[in-house]
């Protein structure tokens, strides 16, 4: 762009109308800019427009824009409030990621997907309304939302991608759409308030380290469908006081329930053929565990605490 040069010095920005698009990167690394004014002749703006405007308390966002490109307003780190035009179906990648202070935003309530990474890092977001035409929601699309403390998934959503509600450590509750069939990688992982969670009966998988490190739950039924637990994927939920396994299930996964600290007993269903590397391992308060004949192969370690100590 012509101003360049005076990029890190520019405090202010005001467009006449007539403009219908903001390039990509067109006000990108205006590190000081504290006041953007754009005329509600804009329709598009591009990728990375506003990315490192790190001073922008607000953007005033038109009811004529239809399109934001992937990344526009990211590292805006004094941004507080948004609201993201009526006209826009897509929130792409990144879009807000980093935006550190970033404490309310306002979507569309005919949105039909949020693109990876979209609200990463935003630090700040409290809350978030979800709406109903949402179809998809990114991989980390909300990964380390420190602040954010419940979410509804929208009906119709099939899966929760990796990474998704990853480090939200202020996350307390989750509704679950009875639509849901899976839930990714590390989904979940590191949310240390998540004290409940209610899986819908159609589930068939949960992924590797999904609810990792979720020490706040206490009690856990997996549904019948799911077949196979992933590696590490209740690891560390050290608050757990039960858990009930599905009667479809064949295999527990490496370190699936190591370091749960409290859980006093487990009962393996008939039909589970393995048993992962130190699956049960530093469950201290295990004394019960029931397993069935059915099992061809128990990992290294896999009660070890148990077998030490016991």
């Amino acid at each position: 762009t012509p101003w360049t040069d005076q990029c890190k010095t520019i405090k202010e920005v005001i467009i006449e109308p007539g403009l219908t698009s903001v390039g990509n990167y067109a006000f990108a690394s205006f590190f000081d800019v504290e006041h953007i004014d754009l005329p509600d002749t804009v329709t598009k703006i591009g990728d990375y427009a506003f990315r490192g405007c790190f001073h922008l308390p607000y953007l005033a966002l038109g009811d004529q824009i239809n399109d934001i490109g992937k990344s526009a307003c990211r590292c805006c780190y004094a941004l507080v409030d948004i609201t993201v035009p009526n006209g826009v179906t897509e929130i792409k990648d990144s879009v807000f990621s980093s935006c550190q202070g970033l404490k309310h935003i306002t979507i569309p309530d005919h949105l039909t997907s949020i693109g990876d990474y979209a609200f990463s890092l935003c630090k700040c977001l409290t809350l978030i309304t979800l709406p109903d035409s949402l179809t998809s929601i990114g991989r980390g699309a909300f990964r380390e939302c420190q602040s954010l403390a419940a979410v509804k998934v929208p009906r119709g959503m099939t899966k929760i991608e990796d990474y998704t509600f990853c480090q939200c450590e202020s996350l307390v509750s989750i509704q679950l759409p009875e639509s849901l069939k899976s839930i990714g990688h590390r989904a979940f992982w590191w949310c240390k308030k998540l004290n409940n969670i209610c899986f819908p009966e159609g589930m068939t998988y949960i992924g590797d380290g999904a609810f990792n490190g979720c020490e706040s739950l206490i009690s856990l039924k997996l549904p019948d469908g799911i077949k196979y637990i992933e590696n590490h994927s209740f690891r560390g939920c050290k608050g757990l006081l039960s858990v009930t396994l599905p009667k479809s299930l064949l295999m527990i996964g490496d370190c699936a329930f190591q370091d749960c600290q409290q859980l006093p007993s487990i009962h393996i269903p008939k039909g589970t053929i393995s048993i992962g590397l130190y699956a049960f391992k530093n469950c201290y308060e295990l004394q019960g565990v029931t397993i069935p004949r059915s099992i061809v192969s128990i990992g290294l370690g896999a009660f070890w605490w148990l077998t030490e100590e016991r």
